[in-house]
């Protein structure tokens, strides 16, 4: 991948997201004056917000050089590189470390781009400190809509989404869960993110807000169905 996809023009706003959005979720779990990391970080849109708005202490990293330049001319401090390098610890500790590391990792459709998603992980258990949270947003392959277009004999890369031609893992709710508890995390809490307005469709987006809401809770018995991401909080085993 050697351009930025995914990027805000002007300053986020998450107000204008959905409250099930994953970014919407992430954000509500960070408090003010949080020590925070973000892999895989773009421009920094996420990080800028929680900079000026929750005054806290954040570092990025990201691997298309113009997407870090972009994030330092917002005053942002992002290094250019990646999780799977050899010195990525070493390379983040040199820049900016709390001396007892991070209250918050957040790694947003990450490790479904790497080789070895199992040392991506090992790799970020090394910045948290004791209490602190990681944070993890997947593509969920079994969505319904994956299911439907198999049931077609439909499996059809694109530009973004869960069949991003970028992805080299592919995940599902359970399997996702499995392979943080596998590295030596536990799952505080999990959600998910439906994507669309739940169960109703685009054309009920001015129906009232608990409609929204008793969608999004009959999804989540069925999360394997229709999450098109999974999102955990999870702390590391002691």
């Amino acid at each position: 991948m050697n351009k930025i996809k995914y990027d805000i023009d002007g300053k986020y706003d998450p107000s204008n997201l959905p409250f099930y959005s994953g970014n919407s979720q992430i954000l509500d779990f960070i408090p003010e004056k949080a020590n925070v990391f973000e892999v895989g970080c773009s421009t920094g849109y996420l990080l800028e917000y929680l900079k000026e708005e929750r005054n806290c202490q954040t570092l990025g990293l990201e691997c298309i050089e113009e997407a870090v330049k972009s994030a330092a001319r917002k005053n942002l401090h992002v290094i250019h590189g990646s999780i799977e390098e050899r010195d990525f610890v070493q390379k983040v500790k040199e820049k900016y470390f709390p001396e007892e590391g991070f209250d918050f990792v957040i790694a947003s459709n990450v490790l479904e781009h790497l080789v070895e998603p199992e040392q991506g992980l090992e790799n970020l258990k090394k910045l948290l400190n004791e209490n602190g949270y990681l944070i993890i947003a997947l593509p969920n392959v079994a969505h319904i809509s994956i299911r439907l277009n198999l049931f077609l004999g439909k499996f059809q890369y694109g530009q973004t989404g869960i069949l991003d031609e970028d992805h080299l893992r592919f995940f599902t709710y359970y399997s996702a869960k499995d392979l943080i508890e596998k590295c030596g995390f536990s799952v505080i809490k999990s959600s998910i993110d439906p994507g669309g307005i739940p169960l109703v469709g685009k054309i009920f987006t001015n129906c009232p807000q608990w409609i929204h809401k008793a969608g999004f809770e009959l999804m989540s018995y069925l999360p394997n169905l229709f999450a098109l991401q999974s999102i955990y909080f999870c702390k590391k085993n002691k």
